[in-house]
């Protein structure tokens, strides 16, 4: 597995997650509950935290094509 896109707002990863599943490709989520962590926001946006996206290696690519069109401002 290959992470191909975290943001610290979930809606966002759902959003990935629902574009990549539109080209096939199959995908998970990590940290969907890590980032609601106690104090975790208290000092700002954990990177750490953040909720991520995971793809098999073999799709890593194609996903990464996917997804370069992509613009959200952080």
């Amino acid at each position: 597995m290959k992470k191909v896109y975290a943001s610290r707002n979930l809606t966002r990863c759902d959003m990935v997650r629902a574009m990549l599943a539109e080209a096939g490709i199959p995908s998970m989520l990590k940290n969907e509950l890590v980032w609601w962590t106690p104090g975790a926001h208290a000092v700002g946006p954990l990177g750490f935290s953040w909720p991520e996206v995971w793809v098999n290696e073999s799709d890593w690519e194609t996903a990464s094509e996917v997804l370069e069109d992509l613009d959200f401002d952080e």
